[in-house]
């Protein structure tokens, strides 16, 4: 479980970052290379499988959720930890997980069994005198079970590798930019350049803004374990399943950039009659003869006074 801030660096340096310093690196490469509309289609078809491929990937690259006690896998629902909490009445709408100090994070206080609290300047620091804390089948009276707020620290290295291969990812895909807005500029009229780009933006946000978040957020709260009700008017999602998460949403994505694959081929196949204005220079510099410096037609003849007098 990453900090909002943590997660934030991590989105930020490891997509927005690495997508501009791909852009930089394409624009470069097109502007010193030179190269024909039909490679710039096949690189732009070779990202969008890229992609797709490293989103099926990254579907099973990630960390094992957490067992979360006090949670019923059945219904998702708060349940009792045998006798421990049959008498404390625990309300199923406060979620707020503790760590153990047997190591396991707890659905809350309450499913813990913990009846003393530290409290400092009106916070609560810890939990003591947990009696389910160790022991989730017998009440134990120990009032040396403690427990902490929030999550139990959980170490998975697999983080690391995910925030690496995504950035990979991003950056090849990420290469594609200039060649794609390249080839909208060029297969058309130059009349008609400012008419394909808000074209191009009208279909981006048909296509793209309109169904996506319907789509995402579906997927999102598919994955959700506990909800926040209230009035029986569910709220925000307090705890998602990971692994429905993980599955779903670069599963789908990799469905979409799958279909982006086909689309890209036929535009490659196509692409053999797209000229760049670029190429066209380029040819005709080769063409054209080594300039020569021509003498300048009726010039005057300069008569020296010898000339006069004989």
């Amino acid at each position: 479980h990453l900090a909002a801030h943590s997660a934030s660096m991590v989105s930020g340096v490891g997509g927005i970052l690495v997508m501009g310093i791909g852009i930089i690196t394409s624009g470069i490469f097109i502007l010193r290379v030179k190269p024909n509309a039909q490679f710039v289609a096949g690189w732009i078809a070779f990202t969008a499988i890229v992609y797709a491929l490293g989103m099926g990937l990254l579907a099973f690259v990630g960390c094992p959720m957490d067992t979360l006690v006090g949670l019923s896998s059945l219904n998702s629902e708060p349940a009792a930890i045998s006798e421990c909490t049959t008498t404390c009445h625990c309300d199923r709408q406060q979620f707020s997980p503790i760590c153990g100090s047997d190591g396991k994070t707890y659905y809350s206080a309450c499913h813990a069994g913990c009846k003393n609290s530290t409290i400092v300047d009106g916070k609560i620091i810890d939990f003591s005198n947990c009696q389910c804390i160790g022991n989730e089948t017998t009440a134990r009276l120990d009032h040396g079970q403690t427990a902490t707020l929030g999550y139990c620290n959980f170490e998975c290295q697999n983080s690391i590798w995910y925030i690496g291969l995504f950035s990979f990812f991003v950056f090849v895909h990420s290469t594609s930019e200039v060649g794609s807005m390249l080839l909208i500029l060029r297969c058309v009229d130059p009349k008609d350049k400012a008419m394909a780009l808000g074209l191009i933006q009208f279909a981006i946000g048909l296509f793209g803004n309109v169904p996506c978040p319907i789509l995402y957020g579906a997927i999102v709260d598919s994955a959700c374990l506990v909800w926040e009700k209230t009035c029986g008017i569910k709220g925000a999602c307090w705890l998602y399943d990971s692994n429905v998460f993980r599955t779903f949403f670069h599963g789908i994505t990799g469905l979409i950039f799958g279909l982006a694959f086909i689309i890209d081929m036929i535009v490659w196949y196509k692409a053999g009659n797209i000229q760049f204005v670029d190429e066209n220079s380029v040819e005709n510099s080769k063409q054209l003869p080594e300039s020569k410096e021509l003498m300048p037609l009726n010039q005057p003849k300069l008569i020296s006074d010898l000339d006069l007098i004989t």
